[in-house]
């Protein structure tokens, strides 16, 4: 049937919120982030269009905005006089978007693509603004990408998930540290480490930086290359490896 998005009680009862298929959503899935005015969800448009789409939907129900990762990197990328034809590839899951979160101080929402980056996007006009990642990765070998990536001081992350703003403003994540699975014969799918942990970045667009500013070593490491996640409330966190040693376990760590 229609994807929908479902208000379900702690007393047992459920509404249905929003019937997706006169948008050409096929499905939903990863996470439900808190947008600026709604929940911002990651679609699938049929076969062609795969965990490239975000949207943001009402508590009534109402979509507030779409966003769509092909034509903002697609459209940035020709503005710098780049072809996209070999990073953006409607069909393959070349974005594999897994987390988004919205930035007030800068009206900004942040899609992350495990596959290549954190993006930051025009709330309004959907442009393209900024990238955060892996500079080993094959998006850094063009020149209108490069031109948008933060330098990172510290680790850029890998592979993450998660991603959220903490009460001093500072970008959160999970940092997988695992390469990119979909990239063409010839692309670089960047760098892997050997251990996963939450961090936090400092961000100034101005100077167009990112600093690491926080980050969690569990002892002993873990690594937990996909999914996972870390969320903070008042002064704790809970990070959540949920797929440790290849997916064998599944860890909760209060902080």
């Amino acid at each position: 049937g229609s994807p929908t998005i479902t208000r379900l009680g702690l007393d047992g009862s459920s509404k249905v919120l929003a019937t997706l298929a006169n948008l050409g959503i096929t499905g939903l899935h990863h996470n439900a982030d808190p947008g600026k005015t709604g929940f911002i969800f990651e679609a699938d448009l049929g076969a062609e269009h795969i965990e490239s789409t975000v949207l943001e939907v009402n508590r009534d129900g109402s979509v507030a905005g779409v966003w769509d990762m092909e034509k903002a990197v697609g459209d940035a990328m020709r503005a710098g006089g780049d072809d996209p034809s070999a990073l953006v590839r409607p069909g393959a899951d070349w974005c594999h978007s897994n987390a988004a979160a919205y930035w007030p101080a800068q009206d900004q929402i942040l899609i992350s693509c495990r596959e290549l980056f954190v993006a930051a996007l025009d709330y309004r006009t959907g442009a393209l603004r900024w990238l955060l990642g892996d500079p080993t990765k094959h998006w850094h070998t063009y020149p209108s990408l490069r031109s948008l990536a933060l330098t990172v001081t510290g680790n850029a992350p890998i592979g993450q998930h998660a991603i959220s703003f903490t009460s001093k403003n500072d970008l959160m994540l999970f940092d997988n540290g695992l390469a990119s699975f979909n990239v063409l014969p010839g692309q670089s799918a960047g760098a892997s480490r050997d251990v996963s942990m939450p961090r936090s970045y400092r961000l100034d667009l101005v100077k167009r930086t990112a600093k690491e500013t926080w980050s969690f070593a569990h002892s002993p490491e873990i690594y937990s290359p996909v999914t996972s996640s870390v969320y903070k409330s008042g002064s704790s966190l809970l990070v959540n490896y949920a797929a440790e040693g290849w997916a064998r376990f599944v860890r909760l760590v209060g902080l």
